[in-house]
């Protein structure tokens, strides 16, 4: 297995955890759906697996690692080399261009930009954003933006991709674009992916699904 779970209980909702005793799994080439209310902790529980917050109860373990208790900084190095996160709202720097927000995930991991450049330029044209790379955020759309998003959390390979709602500020096209460059890569890679979305088209092009009180 990619990730399990053991027992997991985050988040807080009037003095109770938010969820409890969650045994989740994700398995190679994997994409797997959470489901939920609004409010129901997909986020939370996205931030949880990437080890962004720490669980209340439980443990995450990843390729084997137990994750869960380990020093920030031995998270951060994890998060930098093996992991990729897509957020709702991109979180592209305004003060950098398009090609710049996707290289700087290299930075963390302790690779050279230049070294990756031409990834991400490919990643770029995947995902039908090519020839933005020279822009800044503020001239790009929030569809283009999601999507530079997506470049960015694979540039690095990560062996683990958490996805915030990817879809979520997207038209159709666009998102099936998206979806078709995250399942080609689970396949191709062999890494897992795991998508927080209340979209039933998205939900229907998962491999399996988990749906949270």
């Amino acid at each position: 297995m990619l990730l399990t779970t053991h027992g997991l209980g985050i988040g807080h909702t009037k003095g109770r955890p938010l969820l409890s005793d969650l045994d989740i799994s994700v398995s190679q080439a994997e994409i797997l759906a959470l489901t939920g209310r609004s409010g129901s902790g997909k986020s939370t529980l996205l931030y949880t697996l990437g080890t962004l917050m720490r669980p209340l109860v439980g443990e995450v373990v990843i390729e084997g690692e137990p994750v869960t208790t380990w020093p920030q900084a031995r998270q951060a190095a994890f998060r930098a080399r093996r992991l990729g996160f897509v957020f709702q709202d991109a979180l592209l720097d305004a003060g950098r261009s398009v090609i710049d927000s996707v290289t700087e995930a290299s930075l963390y991991a302790g690779v050279s930009r230049g070294s990756v450049h031409q990834r991400a330029l490919e990643l770029l044209s995947k995902l039908e954003v090519t020839d933005l790379d020279r822009r800044r955020p503020g001239e790009v759309s929030g569809g283009q933006a999601q999507r530079i998003g997506v470049a960015r959390a694979l540039l690095m390979s990560p062996r683990l991709v958490l996805a915030d709602e990817p879809t979520g500020n997207l038209d159709p096209q666009s998102g099936a674009v998206v979806l078709n460059v995250l399942r080609e890569y689970a396949d191709q890679s062999g890494s897992g992916v795991v998508i927080a979305t209340h979209d039933p088209v998205v939900v229907g092009l998962c491999d399996r699904v988990v749906n949270l009180p």
